[in-house]
């Protein structure tokens, strides 16, 4: 579940009331923030070996619009479930909430995040099927502790604080407190406490963090990036720390959409900590070893064969 908290500085100056909302931020962050997570050690992800070739070759990742996911309802389902929310407390409520004014808003601050999706669980077979070539595939462990970035949702902010722009969040699939959540929010702006702004800039942060309980089995969790004109240090990445960049934004073709927005993201090498073979993967573990000799990866990374019983 994500918790409201105070905007970020320069997300503020875009806002009414500056002076209120500057003073209210040097308040906030005298705290630790309400959506600092506890990440797992290792998230995964599952794809076909080409794939993970080209991820291991290249040292990338490739973080992918939102606008792009294969659930065609996101971000909307998280829009649809709040208008029924404020239909309902208006109907309880005699300070009514303004639901065009708050909609517009979320809409004029949405900025469309760019992710890289993960599982807490390794090794299972829906997972398998769905996004490692019908088991044949690859799964990558990484090691979040390996990645230099933010432990709560990113703002929205141009300034050159990069752990603020990039983070682990963890999907939300419906959940009753999540709900409960949003509808305390509801109640603060009909009581004055938040303002239309500020509100609206935390619903368009978590709404591509929140998707159909029909999901719920993949255990999804996100590399999520918010792009920010930070200045380049090579004229072509993005440095964040160390050996792991980010690049400006680039593009490829898609034969049914067209042109695609993508970012690359060098990951450093220490971050790939397990790697399991598909239960019906070509592959032998030896040759996922000589992959990694060759392109420079530890040799104290971890090589397994699915424990999944699989007939092709």
């Amino acid at each position: 579940m994500y918790k409201y908290e105070t905007p970020a500085l320069l997300e503020v100056l875009f806002c009414p009331d500056p002076i209120k909302k500057i003073a209210a931020y040097f308040y906030a962050h005298e705290k630790v923030s309400k959506n600092e997570i506890n990440v797992p050690r290792f998230l995964y992800h599952y794809c076909p070996y080409d794939s993970f070739e080209k991820i291991i070759k290249s040292h990338s990742l490739w973080l992918s619009s939102s606008a792009n996911m294969n659930d065609p309802m996101e971000t909307k389902l998280f829009l649809k479930e709040l208008s029924k929310e404020i239909d309902h407390f208006n109907k309880r409520c005699e300070n009514k909430i303004d639901k065009k004014v708050l909609f517009t808003l979320i809409k004029v601050n949405f900025y469309c995040p760019f992710l890289f999706c993960l599982s807490d669980r390794p090794d299972m077979l829906d997972q398998w099927k769905a996004y490692g070539a019908a088991c044949k595939g690859i799964m990558i462990g990484f090691d979040t502790a390996a990645f230099p970035i933010g432990k709560g949702l990113p703002a929205y902010i141009g300034e050159n604080d990069y752990k603020r722009n990039s983070s682990f969040l963890q999907i939300d699939y419906e959940t009753k407190q999540q709900k409960a959540e949003n509808y305390n929010i509801l109640k603060k702006i009909s009581r004055n406490e938040i303002d239309y702004s500020s509100a609206a800039l935390f619903f368009s942060k978590i709404a591509t963090l929140y998707k159909s309980k029909q999901w719920k089995s993949e255990r999804e969790w996100r590399f999520f990036y918010t792009p920010t004109n930070i200045v380049k240090d090579d004229g072509k990445c993005k440095k964040i720390d160390g050996n792991f960049y980010i690049s400006d934004i680039k593009y490829r073709q898609n034969e049914k959409r067209g042109k695609i927005p993508y970012y690359e993201m060098n990951f450093p090498k220490n971050s790939i900590g397990k790697i399991i073979l598909g239960p019906i993967c070509k592959q032998t573990e030896t040759d996922i070893q000589n992959l990694l000799n060759d392109n420079g990866y530890d040799f104290s990374i971890s090589i397994l064969k699915s424990k999944i019983p699989y007939r092709e």
